[in-house]
């Protein structure tokens, strides 16, 4: 994602921001799509299941119902993906 503070005050300050959210988006469907596939249960320490259940409760609100399991997949992709 841009840094948004780059840019701040920028003309394309709205365009940027749209590609921002449109990449966002896209990135959040493929990794709710491939973890998904995935179908494996996690075993998740005490504090991996509340980050899981923090982020399935992000997703529920971005629209995205999905399992503890895949939410703690989905976490893992994105807190390692650059």
């Amino acid at each position: 994602m841009t840094s948004v503070g780059g840019e701040f005050g920028s003309p394309e300050f709205d365009k940027l921001m749209d590609e921002d959210t449109q990449k966002f988006a896209s990135d959040l469907a493929r990794w709710i799509q491939h973890s998904s596939a995935s179908h494996v249960a996690l075993q998740l320490e005490e504090d991996e299941a509340a980050d899981a259940r923090n982020v399935q409760l992000a997703l529920h609100e971005l629209g995205q119902d999905v399992t503890i399991d895949v939410a703690a997949s989905v976490w893992k992709q994105f807190s390692h993906n650059p």
